[in-house]
């Protein structure tokens, strides 16, 4: 039988899913995760009107899932994202605005501002407020 866990991300494919995965990312698939009755978001880098320099913070733009793969628009090369880094907003009880992110080895109970803490760290409550991910392709 199949293994309970897999590591997709080393996972390797036959030409009949090659080709399979290819199909779904040229047609634009997205991939949909809950966490805590939460959809996950991508954060999409935004523009300011009128300027070419990414704008940090105001005007963030996000979709609701998150991409299979990308398409190089000069090449044609087709990339799977094959990794996955989560990020969790959280209201810690004391207020606080809270991220954890976690991927590989992941980095827990760091606050929005860098310092250490919170319900994360702690062992408090805390109420889940948001869910991101940032998909990636790697190559192993």
């Amino acid at each position: 039988g199949h293994p309970r866990y897999l590591a997709l991300c080393r996972l390797r494919l036959d030409a009949a899913e090659r080709a399979a995965w290819v199909a779904k990312i040229r047609d634009e698939y997205r991939a949909q995760l809950l966490l805590d009755n939460l959809p996950v978001a991508t954060r999409l880098p935004s523009r300011r009107a009128g300027g070419s320099r990414l704008d940090r913070g105001a005007g963030l733009t996000y979709q609701r899932g998150y991409s299979l793969g990308a398409v190089d628009p000069q090449t044609g090369a087709v990339l799977v994202h094959n990794h996955l880094q989560f990020t969790v907003y959280f209201s810690a009880a004391d207020g606080a605005a809270t991220a954890d992110s976690l991927s590989g080895g992941g980095q827990a109970g760091e606050r929005a501002d860098g310092s250490a803490g919170g319900a994360a760290a702690g062992g408090g409550t805390a109420r889940i407020v948001g869910f991101e991910v940032t998909p990636t392709s790697r190559a192993y």
